[in-house]
């Protein structure tokens, strides 16, 4: 039945419940440190489309000299993002789209590939708590824009960045594995640059994505 009938919005109402009963919640204190190494891997003179922005927090870091995409699911969080970008002074928007959807995410990707020069894009946590529906989908857009000139900077494992859950907050079945992940890239005509673990949790990886060469 889930997955017949409500497979697009998995977690969807939970999360938006979520943000709904939160939208006091104050973004990070700082950049989680996949923003901090995403940004030292950018791509010179390029833009940055975001999937799974939630509020903002590494979008606004990464985009504070480019332009820059965000989008996600949970409509009420598009708030809190929307707000942390003006008072930065950021030129990004923040857009609602469901990584579920193939509709939903060729929309996307056309608004994504508006943004000028190379796209960079960036994927944090998602493939922790995606059904693999959601992984193929996402990995369409990726491939995509890779045509651009960019690169995929993706972190993922070790669940969301191993922050404390706040009360109420949605937790998902993780389907991430390195072994798992690596073998789809593939299949998407993508293949891993670099793979580094991420800060002192041996399971958190970072990667930089790029096309697959013959």
């Amino acid at each position: 039945y889930y997955w017949w009938l409500n497979h697009f919005d998995a977690n969807r109402e939970d999360w938006e419940d979520f943000w709904r009963a939160n939208q006091a919640l104050s973004p990070a204190s700082g950049p989680a440190s996949f923003a901090q190494w995403a940004a030292d891997r950018l791509t010179p003179g390029g833009s940055v489309y975001e999937m799974g922005c939630g509020d903002g927090s590494t979008l606004c870091r990464l985009t504070a000299h480019r332009p820059g995409l965000g989008t996600d699911y949970a409509r009420p969080v598009l708030n809190l993002a929307r707000a942390q970008a003006g008072r930065l002074g950021r030129h990004v928007r923040f857009e609602v789209s469901n990584q579920y959807s193939t509709r939903d995410s060729c929309h996307a990707l056309a608004r994504a590939a508006s943004l000028p020069g190379p796209i960079d894009v960036v994927v944090d946590n998602l493939f922790d708590v995606m059904h693999f529906l959601g992984w193929d989908v996402t990995m369409r857009v990726m491939r995509r824009l890779l045509d651009r000139g960019g690169r995929a900077l993706v972190g993922a494992g070790g669940g969301c960045d191993g922050h404390p859950l706040a009360p109420g907050e949605p937790v998902a079945d993780r389907m991430f594995t390195p072994e798992e992940f690596e073998l789809r890239l593939g299949r998407f005509g993508m293949a891993v640059g670099t793979k580094e673990q991420l800060g002192e949790d041996a399971d958190r990886l970072a990667y930089v994505i790029g096309k697959e060469t013959a």
